[in-house]
């Protein structure tokens, strides 16, 4: 004989299917945010830099410049008039290519250079956004080396200038000119200059440190 409460356990459960259903079909009916006025932060970047040729001492070849990596530690925020809350999840990438006046290993430690290229971010969200990626126009480089507390020298790099970002993250104009990538070289200024004395040249970098500002 059937217990009398299997049919109100039934009927329960189908309810319950019922209630999910429609609620993942709202979410999934929700249009992906526009986050174009959007600023963005991250605190933690790793890559890689490549160059191509590689750089070598006297260099005066133009010099092709690869970049590409992980953003991590990131946060959105709305703009003045007010938005909907978005959280940028771990693991975003980014790559770019730029273009640099010569394979000058004196290049690295340039105050400043103008470059010609871009930086793409694909970034991961929730929720959705209506532009997963960012463009970020940068046109000058500079670099600065520094002394570490355990007696190593490294080079901090900055990419800048008058930039523009096209899709997500920006600013409140829509233009995102005053954004920032900026890093530190994994290896010293020895192991750079040693490299760019080298017969092949120096033809990769690691970036250990560095943050980005989108705005």
């Amino acid at each position: 004989m059937t217990h009398p409460l299997t049919g109100i356990f039934a009927a329960s459960a189908v309810a319950l299917s019922l209630v999910n259903f429609e609620a993942r079909a709202a979410r999934a009916a929700e249009p992906p945010l526009d986050a174009s006025q959007y600023t963005a932060s991250c605190s933690t970047v790793t890559g890689t830099v490549s160059f191509k040729p590689a750089l070598v001492t006297g260099g005066t070849a133009p010099t092709t410049i690869r970049i590409k990596g992980t953003l991590d530690g990131c946060r959105a925020l709305p703009p003045p008039v007010g938005g909907a809350k978005l959280r940028i999840l771990p693991g975003s990438r980014f790559s770019g290519e730029f273009t640099g006046a010569s394979n000058d290993c004196a290049s690295l430690m340039s105050l400043l250079a103008p470059v010609a290229g871009s930086v793409t971010i694909k970034w991961k969200t929730s929720p959705e956004i209506a532009s997963k990626t960012s463009v970020v126009s940068f046109p000058q480089e500079s670099s600065v080396s520094f002394d570490a507390p355990w007696a190593g020298s490294y080079v901090n790099f900055t990419f800048g200038g008058k930039t523009a970002v096209s899709g997500s993250f920006a600013g409140a104009n829509g233009a995102g000119g005053s954004s920032t990538m900026a890093g530190i070289y994994s290896q010293d200024a020895g192991v750079l200059m040693d490299a760019c004395n080298s017969a092949v040249g120096l033809k990769t970098l690691d970036i250990g440190l560095g943050a980005v500002s989108l705005q």
